[in-house]
């Protein structure tokens, strides 16, 4: 059993030698190929290095990312826009002016009632300060009164006692 295998793989040793010596020209045709692959994979590497450096020095026109002209994208854009119906204009120009008018009206009633109030809070604040120390000093105020009151009226019945003694 052991000797039918060794003349297989023999016979098999001397098939895949004829092989390669039958097959050469494929073997050339697969290196052209990989030639043109490579020249291929180069000339793209070279291209996306130039659309780099355009995007470095700030010169990118968009193509880098969908890989289409900048006139190409323009003559889309322009047929888009063609395409685009007069009741579809009018009903997205409805919707900006829509979106507009509600943002202006909330602005507005936001300058009114929240904005004023913040105003008027530091206002009021500023106010109510003053108030307080109008008020503080006017009780400190009273107050000095009524123990001056107090001390003259001590005199006053000092006064009265000295003058019921003679």
């Amino acid at each position: 059993a052991a000797a039918p295998e060794e003349t297989d793989s023999t016979s098999l040793k001397s098939e895949d030698k004829s092989d390669t010596k039958s097959t050469s020209t494929p073997v050339k045709v697969e290196t052209e190929e990989e030639k043109q692959r490579k020249a291929r994979a180069a000339a793209r590497a070279k291209k996306m290095e130039s659309i780099a450096a355009l995007r470095e020095a700030g010169k990118d026109d968009g193509t880098a990312v969908t890989g289409i002209s900048r006139r190409h994208r323009i003559r889309r854009k322009k047929s888009a826009i063609a395409a685009i119906t007069p009741e579809e204009k009018e009903r997205n120009e409805w919707k900006v002016n829509i979106y507009a008018s509600v943002l202006n009206a909330e602005r507005s009633q936001w300058k009114k009632s929240i904005y004023s109030h913040v105003i008027n809070a530091e206002a009021n604040l500023a106010k109510n300060i003053e108030a307080k120390r109008d008020l503080e000093e006017q009780n400190a105020a009273a107050q000095r009164r009524a123990e001056h009151q107090k001390k003259l009226d001590k005199k006053a019945k000092k006064f009265a006692a000295r003058a019921e003694r003679f």
